[in-house]
């Protein structure tokens, strides 16, 4: 993460306690220097997310002051990386198969310095989100054809999800 920065020996030890108490991590990422959450890797490789990242990331618009929601956040890798992006606000939401997914996200958040709203929330109940319209990174499980559209109806027939909300 562009965001990892240098933290004090006692800072890394207690950062290191917390990624260990707050496992086992799916994506594995850089949050401070030398601290990665999951080096062993899992199921993706010790390289996942990193090595979908290199290939998404240039097929990415300008995020720049976008708002955008990241549906199946897991532990906000994809989330985080949005929001270096430049994206003005990140929703990532994720009532998945990993109980602490959340916890994690909201943790790496703290220790990167970003501002991102993680919420558990499954897909099927997005239409009680009172947010505004957003732009959609639909990656992993809930992949909803991001490269190309750009507007869509959630499932259950709830808000416009839209690209720019500056309109």
């Amino acid at each position: 993460m562009k965001s990892a920065r240098h933290l004090s020996e006692d800072q890394s030890a207690l950062v290191k306690k917390k990624v260990a108490e707050l496992g086992p991590w799916f994506h594995n990422f850089q949050i401070a220097d030398g601290i990665w959450t999951n080096p062993k890797g899992g199921p993706g490789g010790a390289q996942y997310p990193d090595s979908r990242w290199k290939l998404i990331e240039p097929l990415l618009p300008d995020l720049g002051g976008k708002t955008v929601l990241d549906i199946g956040c897991s532990s906000g890798f994809f989330s985080l990386k949005l929001k270096e992006l430049g994206a003005r606000y990140v929703l990532g939401v994720d009532a998945g198969e990993q109980p602490k997914a959340i916890e994690q996200a909201r943790f790496a958040a703290e220790i990167l310095g970003l501002e991102v709203d993680f919420r558990i929330l499954s897909v099927y109940r997005l239409s009680e989100l009172e947010a505004p319209t957003f732009w959609r990174r639909g990656m992993g499980r809930v992949l909803m054809r991001w490269l190309e559209v750009r507007t869509a109806t959630i499932p259950s027939g709830g808000e416009r999800l839209v690209g720019d909300t500056s309109a």
